[in-house]
């Protein structure tokens, strides 16, 4: 079989992380495997400055001890024999760096690895923008942005906020150049890494740096899945993985971890794994957070100190399902399956949607602005996710976490209850959704509604959802946008406006979320 060379050096002189698959089938061909990825032979070029050699070289090591070092790197029997197990792992897709942090330094206990040279980014805020998409329209542009945004807020919460991505598209300078410029690309284009169309190479990334540097391109070649569907090729993997070698990070020889080097299995659930954030942490010097199990080992009662710092903000407690918030996997707003729990505009008119614990800020044209997790946007939320959400005449947001319920001024947590307000509300965690109109507050429950006046003090009787036009659904979310009232209910929603007193929705048949409200292509 024929190999195509690979090039672990370019006219900058750098090393380029590729996603591979290689068919390997015998001898030669796995020799040639173990060369490509640092196992055999000389150490590449872009090591020769550092002083690092590869083992096998100066060892004059055996095909045979580069086999078992290959296969002590992907967990599987150190035989030296080419067996099947050997055999599947090397026709994986994988990285196609070499691995050559993890050859040289075999015996070390930490498994996640830094690029050899130990480059990073000097700044903490970081830009980042796709400056070309696929030409195939059926890929939308609205999912990889998503996605993209999603990957760089996993890696910004691993470093506790202390670096920062944005998108430079977002920013009022609007500059040319970003920090990480991502591009869809085919064929040769320009890196002297050229991309060999589908199946073998799907992506590759440059270290820190200016230039080249920092830089990701992804083969739009390839058969790529956006939305989860379990086929093609999973954009979402690779693009987490690849900003992981963007911010500096070589391979881990954690099975779970983001930066293994070969792709894992579809998880809908994908996150950085603990290896992920504690190599980062240690390139960047950033502080472990507190987290639940050190709280918990802490010399105090947990429910005493849970207690005492309510009491300290001020703020309603109720007995709490979860000590620990629990997050699902990121909401992405264009799949078809997209929902919300809340919404609602602050005082500042940004508009807030709400799916689990991701708070999503949109224009009033309906795109995607960032998706973010909403404690951390919002401080002293406790619960496992925002049931409503009511922004009053006053500018006062009211988020509601089942039994609990927390005041806001724009994103800072006001040390008032607000009871005076909610006082005739028996039970706060029955409320679906609100909104304030002129000088009422509406509130949802399941297909009734009822409402109070602006004090507090009085309240409507329970009414039916049905009697505005819509039909008989239960209402997730409610939001009033330049005097038009949305209800949300699974992936629909429908406009309603006020007449004679009472409002009416503009047409009974449901409306798509994802192309009629946030605009998002077919």
């Amino acid at each position: 079989m024929g190999h195509r060379s690979l090039h672990f050096i370019f006219f900058i002189q750098v090393s380029v992380t590729c996603l591979s698959g290689y068919p390997v089938e015998n001898a030669p061909e796995a020799v040639e495997y173990l060369k490509k990825f640092g196992y055999v032979g000389r150490a590449p070029r872009v090591l020769e400055d550092t002083g690092l050699t590869n083992p096998a070289s100066d060892d004059k090591s055996t095909a045979t001890k580069a086999l078992k070092m290959f296969q002590h790197v992907m967990h599987i029997n150190e035989s030296g024999i080419l067996d099947n197990k050997t055999l599947k792992m090397m026709n994986a897709k994988r990285c196609g760096n070499p691995d050559l942090s993890l050859v040289l330094t075999p015996s070390r206990q930490k498994r996640f690895e830094l690029n050899p040279d130990g480059r990073k980014w000097a700044q903490t805020e970081i830009t980042y923008r796709i400056t070309r998409y696929p030409s195939d329209t059926s890929l939308n542009r609205h999912i990889i942005n998503h996605l993209t945004t999603s990957a760089f807020q996993m890696w910004e919460d691993a470093a506790n906020s202390i670096l920062r991505f944005t998108n430079s598209t977002d920013l009022s300078s609007h500059p040319d150049v970003a920090d990480i410029d991502i591009r869809f690309v085919t064929g040769d284009h320009n890196d002297n890494s050229p991309f060999d169309g589908p199946g073998e190479t799907l992506a590759h990334a440059f270290p820190p740096g200016e230039g080249l540097y920092g830089d990701i391109h992804v083969d739009e070649e390839e058969d790529w899945d956006l939305e989860g569907k379990f086929n093609g090729s999973n954009y979402f993997w690779v693009i987490i993985h690849e900003i992981g070698h963007s911010l500096g990070l070589s391979h881990s020889m954690a099975t779970d971890s983001i930066m293994m080097a070969i792709e894992p299995d579809f998880d809908p659930y994908m996150k950085l794994h603990d290896d992920d954030k504690q190599g980062l942490r240690k390139l960047y010097s950033i502080p472990e957070p507190m987290t639940t199990e050190k709280i918990n080992n802490a010399d105090i009662n947990e429910k005493e100190n849970e207690i005492e710092k309510a009491v300290a903000n001020d703020i309603q407690i109720h007995p709490r399902r979860n000590f620990e918030r629990r997050c699902g996997t990121r909401p992405v707003p264009c799949s078809k399956d997209f929902r919300i729990s809340a919404a609602t505009v602050l005082e500042n008119g940004q508009i807030y949607l709400f799916s689990g614990c991701y708070a999503i800020e949109i224009s009033d044209t309906g795109n995607v602005m960032s998706i973010v997790r909403t404690q951390g946007k919002f401080k002293a939320l406790i619960g496992d996710g925002i049931d409503a959400a009511i922004t009053t005449r006053t500018g006062h947001t009211y988020f509601f976490e089942g039994e609990n319920y927390r005041r806001y001024s724009n994103f800072i947590a006001d040390h008032e209850r607000g009871r005076s307000l909610f006082n005739l509300l028996e039970r706060h965690e029955l409320i679906d959704a609100g909104f304030h109109w002129k000088n009422r507050i509406y509130l949802i429950q399941g297909k009734t509604f009822f409402f109070l006046d602006s004090t507090g003090r009085h309240r409507s009787t329970y009414k039916l959802i049905s009697t505005w036009g819509v039909p008989d659904e239960k209402i997730d979310a409610a939001l009033v946008v330049r005097d038009h009232l949305y209800l949300f209910s699974g992936t629909h929603f429908w406009t309603l406006e006020q007449s004679n007193g009472d409002f009416q929705v503009d047409q009974p048949t449901p409306r798509s979320i994802r192309t009629e409200f946030l605009h998002c292509e077919e």
